[in-house]
């Protein structure tokens, strides 16, 4: 998506999320008729182009489509994503003044939590789902990481039935004051949350 024309509610559409698999398809295609095990990289990518749009691809919302491109690329087989850019311009994980966008904070999550393999999963067309296993560094062998996207902002029941009497960390991000989806300051109102599922 062009960051120069694009626009807030953009962030969020289902619609520009899916414009990703049929590049992704492409490349991976291409790859595979040369060397069947090349490996495939994303590189220089966030959740938008040509510096990402001011006032919105530096903002909580910009983490839709940043934290679906690592959930598709995963699934899709994808070895590794490269941020572009890590400061600078619209888009860059830190700001002008060397703060974090909300994105570096989602980024270093990601990083902390989620390792590979990746699982299938299903889900509403319009909800995103995605599981893999969850970094060795951080939780013990065999735990999974779930994470969900709910851009339209609904109710949306979540069952774990599979996983009886077990205990779950909970990160639940949200927009953090009257700001909504434009909010811009993230990373110290994170909180863990243990619950266990009877």
């Amino acid at each position: 998506m062009g960051g120069h024309n694009a626009v807030l509610k953009d962030y969020i559409d289902v619609a520009v999320m899916n414009r990703l698999v049929p590049f992704l398809q492409s490349a991976l295609s291409q790859t595979r008729s040369v060397l069947p095990g090349l490996p495939l990289w994303l590189t220089e990518t966030s959740s938008s182009s040509s510096g990402g749009t001011p006032n919105v691809a530096d903002r909580f919302v910009a983490g839709f489509l940043w934290l679906d491109k690592l959930g598709v690329s995963s699934t899709m087989g994808v070895e590794a994503v490269f941020r572009q850019d890590f400061y600078g311009s619209n888009y860059g994980l830190l700001d002008s003044h060397l703060n974090p966008n909300p994105d570096y904070w989602l980024t270093l999550l990601f990083k902390r939590l989620v390792r590979g393999p990746v699982f299938n999963v299903t889900g509403a067309s319009d909800v995103r789902v995605y599981a893999a296993c969850a970094n060795p560094d951080s939780f013990s062998l065999g735990a999974l990481v779930i994470y969900l996207l709910n851009p339209n902002n609904y109710f949306v029941p979540v069952n774990l039935s599979q996983f009886p009497d077990q205990v779950y960390l909970l990160y639940i991000l949200t927009a953090g004051d009257s700001d909504g989806l434009s909010f811009k300051v993230l990373g110290t109102e994170w909180s863990e949350a243990a619950v266990e599922w009877k």
